[in-house]
């Protein structure tokens, strides 16, 4: 299972996940900075975050501690809306 997280542009990196929900299950985490797209224009998106749980349960789980919330609250104080978060499961 994993969540990917997309922040638009702006001046700070998705760093904020791992110290808050490294403790609750993550078992990998992947930071992609985005260089732009394939007509050489900007792209959208400044920082594609992966985390990787091991199922669901656990995701929802992270998404609901204390310091998930605190991740979710502190989004405001970096970034002026909120990012786009997509669930999905690996296939292949």
């Amino acid at each position: 299972m994993q969540a990917a997280c997309r922040r638009a542009r702006d001046k700070n990196p998705c760093r904020w996940y791992r110290r808050a929900l490294g403790p609750h299950g993550v078992q990998k985490a992947e930071v992609r900075k985005i260089l732009g797209t394939p007509a050489g224009t900007p792209a959208p998106y400044q920082v594609i975050a992966t985390l990787y749980f091991s199922d669901a349960a656990t995701l929802q789980s992270a998404i609901e501690s204390a310091d998930g919330q605190a991740v979710v609250a502190d989004i405001p104080n970096f970034y002026g809306a909120m990012p786009d978060i997509m669930i999905g499961e690996i296939v292949e």
